[in-house]
């Protein structure tokens, strides 16, 4: 009897056909709902090319005031209608399971902590919200008066990304302006934490506590802990 060749013996200890492929991590994006064991603080949402933890999200809200009685124009938190694109056409970000027993839905800015300078990593609620073309309009260094006050004040900038929640606060999700479109919204997906999204998290746990951040910070590339 003559020796099985390295193919057949391979054949014995694969997969059958019709197994389905693990998603692993760089997979998550491609998938709109991908079923995790992991608890929710240990999740943290995709916006294009950065991470926001759900902690951090979840803590902005707490922090931030609950939706008005009446509407202020201009001001956050806003009121969501879940309709993008066409009006004669509209999709909607959020399904019916994921919004039952809402009555409203609202929305508040969420930014990570590496926002470029001089913006802020949080959100003024008592201020309008800085448009959009006072945002990209950046004062040359020459022009001392313009880009002193810049430093001075930033733009009230509400950043690109919103966590959407209901009546009660409670987070039902994410979503972000993509680039190109600052007028509609694109689901944002949730996967697990990455190392970026663990160093997120510990800094803001950090500056929660302390009112500020550590020094060296934890999670910075000098420091990592967590």
């Amino acid at each position: 009897m003559g020796c099985a060749s390295s193919r057949d013996a391979g054949a014995k200890h694969a997969p059958p056909a019709h197994a389905a492929a693990p998603v692993g991590r760089s997979d998550y994006r491609r998938h709109e709902r991908v079923n995790s064991l992991s608890r929710a603080n240990d999740l943290q949402y995709n916006i294009q090319e950065s991470n926001i933890p759900h902690k951090n999200v979840a803590r902005t809200v707490k922090n931030a005031p609950r939706p008005p009685v009446r509407q202020e124009p201009g001001k956050f938190p806003k009121v969501y209608r879940n309709q993008e694109g066409p009006r004669t056409n509209p999709t909607t970000n959020f399904k019916a399971w994921e919004t039952k027993g809402a009555t409203s839905l609202h929305e508040y800015p969420v930014k990570n902590l590496d926002q470029p300078a001089p913006f802020a990593s949080n959100f003024n609620y008592t201020a309008e919200p800085a448009k959009l073309k006072n945002i990209k309009k950046k004062p040359h260094p020459n022009d001392r008066k313009n880009y002193e006050a810049r430093w001075r004040e930033p733009p009230n900038d509400p950043g690109a990304a919103r966590a959407v929640t209901d009546q009660n606060g409670a987070v039902r999700g994410v979503m972000y302006h993509p680039k190109g479109n600052p007028a509609g919204y694109t689901r944002s997906n949730m996967m697990p934490l990455d190392r970026e999204g663990r160093r997120e998290r510990v800094r803001a746990d950090d500056r929660a506590v302390l009112g500020r951040p550590t020094w060296p910070e934890r999670g910075s590339t000098n420091q990592w802990s967590g």
